[in-house]
């Protein structure tokens, strides 16, 4: 700071000596090829005068900016072991999402289905083949083993739930499910008798 005050005091006692110096007609034909020394300090003006400007228009939009809010920088990703709770893992969410996949596509092959057919499923007997299997079962059975994978016929399906409803409301088998969308076990009521 000092030393550019300094430069500009020296070009200020240029200038104006170079002002109040007497001018010799010989020399004013050669002065006029010499620039006009007050032009230097002028254009150093200019330019500090449009950095000035830059400053404010840069300050203007800074409190602009300030304006809007910023999300916060995301956290890396973390492993799906502190995602996920104890009793489910990746490989259980991958099958239940195999399940919801095969349940879109009976939906879509519900939906193309137009035509109503008469029963070919009652609850009484569905509700006979479930209790013969659980009689052949020990423990918890998955609602699921009832039904051949790759024959499972909706209407079958609808009726065997509708049948365990029934089973459960009789009190002839007892029924859990551990977590929402997870399988259904079945056993027998009397199980321990």
């Amino acid at each position: 700071m000092a030393g550019e005050y300094f430069v500009m005091a020296a070009t200020l006692l240029s200038i104006k000596s170079q002002m109040l110096l007497p001018k010799h007609e010989d020399l004013q034909d050669s002065a006029e090829d010499v620039a006009d020394p007050r032009q230097e300090l002028v254009d150093q003006l200019i330019v500090h005068q449009c950095f000035q400007l830059a400053t404010d228009q840069l300050r203007d939009l800074a409190q602009k900016r300030q304006a809007y809010y910023n999300r916060p920088a995301a956290e890396p990703p973390i492993s799906t072991d502190q995602v996920l709770p104890k009793h489910l893992s990746l490989a259980g969410l991958e099958r239940y999402y195999g399940q919801v996949l095969l349940r879109r596509q009976q939906q879509k092959e519900l939906q193309r289905t137009r035509e109503v057919k008469t029963e070919s499923f009652t609850i009484d007997q569905e509700i006979n083949r479930i209790e013969d299997f659980l009689a052949k079962q020990s423990g918890w059975v998955d609602f699921r083993k009832l039904f051949d994978s790759q024959k499972i016929v909706i209407e079958q399906l609808v009726t065997s739930f509708l049948a365990l409803l029934e089973l459960i409301k009789r009190r002839k088998i007892e029924a859990i499910q551990q977590f929402d969308l997870g399988p259904i076990k079945l056993r027998r009521a009397d199980h321990g008798i």
